[in-house]
């Protein structure tokens, strides 16, 4: 019939069994016009229009053939899956049960930190821990830190927020011109924060982003564009906390050459209404220890948050260092995941691979299919989540920015209730696939590249393997089972102390009397 059908009419049940069973990665770059300035705020307006801006946003979505979503959900012979919740097995209970009545928190916080021993020493948590004074505006964490009355590991530790997580006497504005006022100051500070403070740390601000979370690029109109997190990256706090749910602690991690981390679903509570089935709150850190130190104060169950919070396994981070037999340690690697990047990037992951093989670890060629699909799949979640959340906002729609606004409308215009619906199934897809043993038989640890930032999100943490020949951080994503944090921070501890980082291009620290710019920043 016509083009339209395509979007109402899936073929025959043994045609789309056949189409799906694919064993290829198959991503490709989405269709849509590129606009900036006046033409992507007269775009955003078009949309507006009816009959128009439906027609235009059914195009695009037709042309990316987002129909696959359906079709694989068609094929799909499982529950959907609207939260990623995972239940710990009785074994895995067990063995966390087990290593945590050995851990402590403070031997974590005093481990020698392994950057001592690098070329270039970025300033830690520790080195504010242990300084003689913190910053000038802290005069009673500093008094009580000379009293010896430290308040945690984290006493006088300075530490950056993103402005979409509450933080007491803040305004939250979500990167967004009005936000800030119709919710006006937070009384009180969110779960994480709330653990850090208690810690010890001394929370300085908040940090940019882009408006309501919309995009990778940090743009922001409404209150300047940050061209990268300076805020751990430069040095200005060893510790950032960001929240991630297509990739907005791992991507500016991976682009800055700082480790992020995005933990198993309710690990760290989190109270987002905006996309409750993606957003966890994260650390952005200097190095890995820190990064693992922010994890555990803020990680844990709380019985004001979501009852699956309540039957987590007991928090457990080893304080060894990783082991150089890696004998025990499988890691799942896609050929077609690195097929198509840049050389220079892949060059470095087969030499990682290369490296932990030699330490006795085994490398598995996996296959991960209809990623296409899965990454459709989890952009309808996210886009059909935020509108919902921005719906009571929606008279204020202008007062977005235009690339907002677009997201916005199309979700609103052309993604369904079956759309939404298929994808959960197509959630449930891809978890069962990482869970099949012929595709993870142990099921640690697999290694992505990002070099296409959000739809090589969808499956997974960030360590970086060094700089590129023109001098811009390569970034290696490790992604494990849930509630196998320690394996993922265990291993990049490994890669760091492999892959010392130089010093930044610009490097700043309220600890030093100067700046250091020794080149023009990337």
């Amino acid at each position: 019939m016509g083009r339209r059908d395509d979007e109402h009419t899936l073929a025959t049940y043994d045609v789309l069994l056949e189409k799906v069973a694919g064993d290829s990665m198959n991503l490709t770059e989405l269709r849509a016009p590129r606009l900036t300035g006046n033409s992507l705020k007269v775009f955003a307006k078009l949309l507006r229009v009816p009959v128009l801006g439906p027609t235009i946003l059914r195009k695009i979505k037709l042309d990316n053939r987002m129909i696959q979503v359906r079709e694989l959900a068609a094929t799909v012979r499982m529950q959907p899956l609207y939260y990623p919740l995972c239940m710990p097995s009785s074994s895995l209970l067990a063995q966390h049960t087990a290593h945590a009545r050995a851990y402590s928190l403070q031997a974590l916080a005093a481990m020698e930190h392994p950057q001592k021993s690098l070329a270039f020493h970025c300033y830690t948590a520790a080195d504010y821990v242990h300084a003689d004074a913190a910053l000038e505006n802290a005069i009673a964490s500093t008094a009580r830190y000379r009293a010896g009355a430290t308040l945690g590991p984290l006493h006088g530790v300075p530490i950056a927020v993103k402005d979409e997580i509450e933080d007491e006497g803040y305004p939250t504005t979500f990167g967004t011109s009005f936000l800030g006022s119709v919710h006006g100051v937070a009384p009180v500070d969110c779960f994480s924060v709330a653990r850090l403070r208690a810690a010890g740390a001394i929370i300085v601000g908040k940090t940019n982003m882009h408006a309501f979370g919309a995009g990778c690029f940090g743009i922001n109109i409404h209150h300047g564009t940050a061209p990268n997190p300076g805020s751990a990256a430069a040095g200005l706090v060893p510790i950032a906390i960001g929240c991630d749910g297509g990739g907005s602690v791992r991507i500016p991690s991976s682009l800055c050459g700082i480790v992020g981390l995005k933990a198993t679903y309710v690990r760290i509570p989190y109270d987002f209404h905006g996309c409750p089935s993606l957003s966890k709150v994260g650390p952005l850190a200097a190095s890995v220890h820190d990064a693992a130190l922010a994890y555990t104060i803020m990680a844990g169950s709380d019985a004001g948050h979501h009852h699956m919070s309540l039957y987590q396994p007991p928090l457990y981070l080893s304080t060894s260092p990783f082991a150089t037999d890696l004998g025990h340690l499988r890691v799942g690697i896609d050929p077609d995941y690195l097929f198509g990047r840049d050389t220079e990037i892949v060059t470095a992951i087969h030499a990682q691979m290369a490296d932990l093989q030699a330490r006795g670890a085994t490398i598995m060629h996996i296959k991960l299919a209809n990623l296409q699909a899965i990454h459709f799949g989890h952009n309808m979640t996210i886009l059909t989540e935020m509108a919902q959340a921005t719906d009571v906002h929606y008279r204020c729609i202008r007062e977005f920015s235009a690339d907002v606004q677009i997201n916005l409308e199309l979700a609103r215009a052309v993604l369904s209730s079956i759309d939404f619906l298929a994808a959960q199934r197509v959630r449930a897809y891809a978890t069962s696939m990482l869970r099949d043993p012929d595709v993870f038989k142990a099921g640690l640890s697999q290694l992505e590249l990002t070099t296409g930032l959000m739809k090589c999100m969808v499956l997974g943490n960030f360590v970086g393997i060094g700089l590129s020949s023109g001098g811009l951080p390569m970034p290696l994503q490790l992604q494990a089972a849930h509630w196998h944090e320690d394996t993922v921070l265990q291993l990049a501890r490994l890669l760091e102390s492999l892959n010392p980082m130089p010093k930044p291009s610009v490097y700043n620290s309220p600890l030093d009397s100067t700046t250091t710019d020794v080149a023009t920043a990337h």
